[in-house]
Order: structure tokens, then sequence, then C-alpha cells
């Protein structure tokens, strides 16, 4: 370095003085390094092939969220996640790293009975709140990978991205928790049915929770402009809804306080629509008005809900609830379920 000149860099491999500026130097090094280093850890031979779809992107905060992870084995032999199989998941919020319940239970592995044939492919279908609280609004992104001991590198799944938002409640009522054989304290539930903004259109979403807890969070089905849905609550402290879902047609369903489906019906607009009314000397809660409908005659059951048939004004089937997916059976409760 001459004498003096305390930024002059050396000459280039022509032997001319570089002309180049000195960030931008640093800028082109810095790329070329970032490229050795991958180009040193590329595995290009990838032995799994992974894809993480998630079924919506607008979510309820409580509300489920379900992920689909499908993987294939190009390894060209069979392998078996029981006992070689590593599975980690990792969520941001809002593009910062939020608690993963998965690195305290590392013995839940969602892919433990999983076992792949060579050239074959599968999918698993979980929740992500098994593993991460998500009730915060605001967008998410996640990222999940899969290695096994037999491979060399672990596998990572492109991001899966969704929202979670709240919505507004157009219906409430407070009931006691039926505890038959107990003279203790009896529990009271908040039972509210609200409109939330879904992928395609308004919802109408059923939520019961007390002060520590979201038992359950449910979609009802879509939210007509102009159109209040229905509540009423038995003497046993069922919950019954009646929604309209589209002209003419209406479902009416039962839950338990835990958010468990008892039972669903469809009615149709016959003169008069059909509504709830509740017996106030019994506390028995029945749908008065309306016809109900035949499965097959007035509407058909093809996965996505009742849908209308033979109606000339029917709409399409777009803003229906899709069924909830498969879920793997011993993974660990919902950790969003406890209020913060």
């Amino acid at each position: 370095m001459p004498p003096g000149c305390r930024n002059a860099w050396p000459r280039d491999w022509s032997g001319a003085r570089s002309i180049v500026p000195r960030s931008r130097s640093f800028f082109l090094r810095l790329v070329c390094l970032v490229a050795f280093a991958a180009c040193c850890t590329l595995d290009v031979s990838a032995q799994l092939s992974l894809q993480v779809t998630v079924g919506q992107y607008r979510h309820m905060a409580y509300e489920p969220v379900s992920l689909n992870l499908r993987v294939r084995n190009d390894s060209g032999n069979p392998l078996s996640f029981r006992d070689g199989g590593t599975f980690s998941l990792q969520v941001r919020h809002n593009g910062k790293f939020i608690a993963s319940r998965l690195a305290k239970d590392k013995g839940k592995n969602p892919i433990h009975a999983l076992t792949l044939p060579a050239g074959a492919e599968k999918s698993i279908s979980l929740q992500i709140n098994r593993f991460a609280q998500l009730q915060r609004p605001g967008e998410y992104e996640v990222v999940v990978r899969v290695g096994h001991r037999r491979l060399r590198s672990d596998y990572r799944a492109r991001p899966a991205v969704f929202s979670v938002s709240h919505g507004i409640e157009v219906w409430h009522r407070s009931v006691g928790v039926p505890r038959p054989n107990s003279a203790g304290e009896i529990a009271s539930r908040r039972i509210a049915i609200v409109r939330f903004r879904g992928d395609h259109g308004d919802l109408n979403m059923l939520k019961i929770e007390d002060d520590q807890y979201v038992y359950a969070v449910s979609r009802l089905g879509p939210s007509i402009v102009g159109v209040t849905p229905q509540g009423e609550v038995d003497a046993r402290s069922f919950v019954h809804t009646m929604v309209q879902t589209a002209p003419r047609q209406f479902e009416y369903r039962t839950f338990d306080l835990a958010g468990k489906q008892k039972e669903v019906k469809v009615y149709l607009f016959e003169g008069t629509n059909p509504r709830l009314v509740r017996d106030p000397d019994l506390g028995r809660v029945i749908v008065l008005g309306g016809r109900l409908a035949v499965e097959g005659l007035d509407f058909n059951t093809a996965g996505e809900g009742p849908t209308p048939a033979g109606l000339d004004d029917a709409p399409g089937v777009g803003d229906v609830a899709q069924p909830d997916d498969t879920i793997i059976e011993d993974l660990p409760d919902m950790a969003d379920r406890a209020k913060e």
C-alpha cells in the first residue's frame, strides 16, 4: 500500500489498478463468498422431497390450523421413520420466531409411524396449534424439516403462510356446565356466534370459551348479508344454531359445551323461514317453520357440506366451510386453547 493512501486497493490480475468502487467491490466479493459456500453445502441429489400446504389462508383466532405434509422417498431405499426419523417445525409470527412446543416434547414425532418404500410418497395431516400458540392476529409462516439417520442431511419444505384475525360477535349467551353429581360451584361458559372474514367471503363461526380456555372454534357456514344467524341453548346446555347458507336453505346444528357437533340438519324455506324456539317451561329447543330437507332430493353432500340440489336460485358452493383434515391421534393437546 503506498504511503498516505490508506484506502488504496491492490491491482487486479491484469496489472491495472482496479476502478471498481470500494462498496461495489465488497458486495461482489460477498456474493462470490456466499455462492462458494452454497456450492460446498448444496445437496444436488435430494433424497427426500417435501411439500407443505395449509387448508385456508385466513383463520380466526383459536381456530385449528390444518397443515398437510407430503413426503416423497427418492433415496432408492425403503425408509422407516419410527426409530430413525426426525421432524422439526418452526413458526414465525410477523417475521419473529415464536416458541414451539415441539422443542420441549421431542418424543412426540408426527412422522414416527411413517414408512416409505423406495419411490413412494405419503401425506400426513396435523394441527399447527398443537405445537405453537397462534391466537395473536397477524401473518404466520411455518417451516417444516424432516430427516432420517440414513440420510446425510435434513430436508426443508418451502414455507407455508397463513393469517389469524378476530371476528365480530353477532350473538352470545352464557350458560352453566351441567354437573349432576356435584355439589360444588357451577362453572359457566360463554357461547358466541362470530362473523369472520374468510378466504371466499364472510363466515359464521361458533366459539365456546370461559375465563381460562377456548374450547372450540367451528365454522358454521357462509354469512349472507342482511341475515342474522340464530343461536339458542337448551336445558342440557346443548348449543343450537340456525344459519342460512343459501337462498331458501338453512343449516341447523347442535353442539355440546366441548364444541363437539352432535347433529346437523338442512331446512328449506316453505312459506316461512325455519327458526329456533325455546320452550320456557321445559327448556327444550325446537325448530318451527320451513321444511326439513331430504338428502339427495333437496340437497347433496359431496364432501364440502350440504349443497342445494334442484334449486333454480341456488348459488355456488365456494364459500362453504371445508371439512377438518385428518389429525394424528397421539399428538399433544392444542397448545393455544389456554388463554394468555
